[in-house]
């Protein structure tokens, strides 16, 4: 009897437990996409350098792209969310990179090239031009006086410096040297430093950099300047360097180091202006990855790379039209600086 009394008691109190578990039916689950997309907000809130150039409203952009995530079905939707949202900073140098190890930039502007690759080993074939590291850079002496010319196709970590000084010391002094950087869409500052210093006769700025500092998105650190340090020997004749929009990124310190240098001319177009960097990898969900641009670089003259580019001491118009006929004006004008006769135009 006391047993019955006892199941009659507690059937109350637990139907009373019952009622206060909602129902999984009409619980909703947590939106796991929204807080991924939070994530990569926050981070880059924290750490990318270059909100003072985008101009954009980051909070803002956060708020637009949250309702976005309730519409995200599969984590390949989730990296092309992630991506837009990187794009509103309007920064070249931002880079995501997907679970397969595809690499999206979220923001990509077209790049004129001034510069057309078989046009000018054309010029320069019956010169004995050669690659010295097949698609790093390749060296001649051209023209009928013999001006060193030397092209870099891209400033790879591998790029043989010992090489390179072995063969800069065999360029005469006169009537000079043309370095051709125009095929160069990035590449390592290293490497770009290493050529650079061959050429500095005394300690300069190559550029200005700040980073982020305190809590505040657009608290940055006074400009701090790159110095560029000479060595024991240098090239001491006169240099014409060629620059272009294909330039972009850790590429455009070198028509900006070079230009500080008194013996150099810097020609051809102004460079792409993706001027945050170097950019520090962080792991994200799904395993993803983000490029964060982590500093912000400046000419030595204070004005931003950002979004302006580099601009040349010496403006040179290069158009298809000209290269469909067979015309390089920017290398048949570095020849003339050099008071040296262009190579013949390849027939």
């Amino acid at each position: 009897m006391r047993y019955s009394v006892c199941i009659r008691l507690a059937l109350p109190v637990v139907l009373i437990l019952c009622g206060c578990i909602d129902s999984p039916a009409t619980t909703e689950p947590p939106n796991p996409y929204a807080s991924e997309l939070e994530l990569l907000w926050e981070l880059f809130d924290g750490e990318y350098a270059g909100f003072r150039t985008s101009g954009v409203d980051w909070q803002g952009v956060l708020q637009s792209y949250l309702p976005l995530a309730d519409t995200v079905s599969s984590e390949e939707g989730m990296t092309y969310l992630m991506s837009d949202l990187l794009g509103e900073l309007s920064d070249p140098s931002v880079v995501l990179i997907s679970p397969q190890g595809d690499t999206l930039r979220p923001f990509d502007p077209s790049a004129e090239q001034n510069c057309d690759l078989d046009l000018l080993l054309g010029y320069l074939e019956p010169w004995d031009f050669q690659w010295r590291q097949e698609g790093i850079w390749g060296f001649c002496l051209a023209g009928e006086d013999s001006a060193g010319y030397v092209v870099f196709e891209s400033w790879d970590a591998g790029l043989n410096v010992s090489l390179f000084d072995n063969l800069l010391q065999t360029v005469p002094v006169e009537p000079g040297l043309i370095i051709d950087a125009r095929l160069c869409g990035g590449g390592v500052e290293s490497s770009v430093y290493k050529v650079v210093r061959r050429f500095v006769d005394v300690q300069r700025a190559g550029y200005l950099w700040r980073e982020r500092q305190g809590a505040g998105t657009q608290d940055l650190t006074d400009p701090e300047p790159f110095w560029m340090v000479p060595r024991p020997w240098r090239y001491q004749g006169e240099v014409v360097v060629l620059s272009g929009g294909a330039n972009r990124g850790q590429a455009e310190a070198f028509p900006c180091m070079m230009g500080q240098l008194p013996q150099v001319t810097v020609i051809g177009d102004t460079t792409l202006g993706a001027g945050n960097w170097p950019a520090d990898t962080f792991e994200l969900t799904g395993d993803r990855q983000a490029l964060c641009p982590v500093r912000v670089v400046l000419r030595p003259d204070s004005e931003a790379i950002q979004g302006a580019g580099v601009p040349p001491d010496l403006y040179v118009e290069a158009t298809e039209d000209d290269f469909s006929q067979g015309i390089d004006p920017v290398l048949e004008e570095a020849f003339e600086l050099l008071d040296a006769r262009p190579p013949d135009r390849p027939r």
